[in-house]
């Protein structure tokens, strides 16, 4: 598998929300620069898309249409073909501390979370109403809606991933989180959900939700800092953060650990042997890794001491 890959590096700003556009583009919002970015999926190459937004914070597309929050709660419907604030529609105002937003399945409505309201509300795309569908929240951030009509919702404040279900249930499908922010679904069946942990954790894991007793897998761990969002593009793993959007390989599928191709023969002390290492997702690179054989059964993975 391919080493990492940084897009934008230094110069992408504040990237949280992010999206696919045409199969092509990678639509990003940069929180701090007040603006979208849109980022070629086949190297990474960075073109401004717009400007003019206070806080962008979610992004989701459909067609040449996509949905933006603003953190200082407003909720946008913007033509991507004509970019920029100002020619963007003002869906809903007064939404709190917006942050993710999905789109409902016959994409007649919009949910979001609301941060510093505890809250997810329901947004009608066609009139603007604004209906509160979930209160009691600790701190919402991300958002996912499963095949059936679940609602998944990473609370911050209790470090939690919560199920809502349409008839009305509640429960906790894991905790332990550190300050968990976006969601994205892993698969087209929706039944794995990736999760991403700012400081000070800066890493993102998968959930199967359908499991019996679901957990946390970690996969990435590096290279990248306060992860807002991770999202699968075709063979690529995208996660934004800051500064920068990460790309790893994920053509063999999205699994953990870094793998070591050991030879079959022993290794001795002071020999020298080609060993295959698969960094996989996790966000290392090679050179980052040092082996050793000491005692010849054993053979050790560390962090490289240069």
């Amino acid at each position: 598998m391919a080493e990492p890959q940084v897009w934008a590096d230094g110069v992408a700003g504040t990237v949280i929300g992010g999206d696919v556009w045409n199969d092509r583009t990678v639509l990003a919002t940069d929180w701090s620069g007040g603006r979208l970015i849109a980022m070629t999926v086949e190297h990474g190459d960075l073109t401004p898309w717009g400007d003019g937004y206070t806080e962008p914070e979610s992004v989701s597309v459909f067609g040449d249409e996509a949905l933006i929050t603003e953190r200082t709660g407003s909720l946008l419907r913007q033509d991507l073909l004509t970019p920029g604030r100002a020619n963007a529609d003002v869906v809903a105002s007064g939404l709190g501390s917006a942050h993710q937003v999905v789109r409902t399945a016959d994409n007649a409505a919009a949910l979001v979370a609301d941060h510093a309201g505890g809250r997810v509300v329901r947004v009608d795309l066609g009139t603007g109403d604004v209906e509160v569908v979930l209160t009691g929240l600790a701190q919402p951030a991300g958002l996912a809606l499963g095949a059936d009509g679940t609602l998944f919702v990473t609370e911050q404040g209790t470090g939690s991933l919560t199920r809502h279900g349409p008839d009305g249930t509640t429960g906790l499908v894991v905790g332990g989180l550190v300050a968990p922010f976006l969601l994205s679904w892993a698969d087209a069946e929706r039944t794995r959900l990736l999760v991403t942990e700012r400081a000070p954790a800066h890493r993102v894991g998968i959930v199967d939700v359908t499991a019996d007793a679901p957990a946390v897998t970690r996969l990435v761990g590096r290279s990248i800092t306060q992860p807002s969002q991770a999202i699968v593009v075709g063979d690529l793993l995208l996660v934004t953060g800051a500064n920068r959007v990460l790309a790893l390989d994920a053509s063999g599928g999205l699994s953990a650990g870094v793998r070591v191709g050991v030879p079959a023969g022993p290794l001795w002390p002071g020999s020298w042997v080609d060993v295959g290492i698969d960094t996989a997702l996790t966000g290392w690179t090679r050179s980052d890794l040092a082996l050793s054989a000491e005692p010849p059964e054993l053979v050790t993975i560390d962090e490289h001491p240069g």
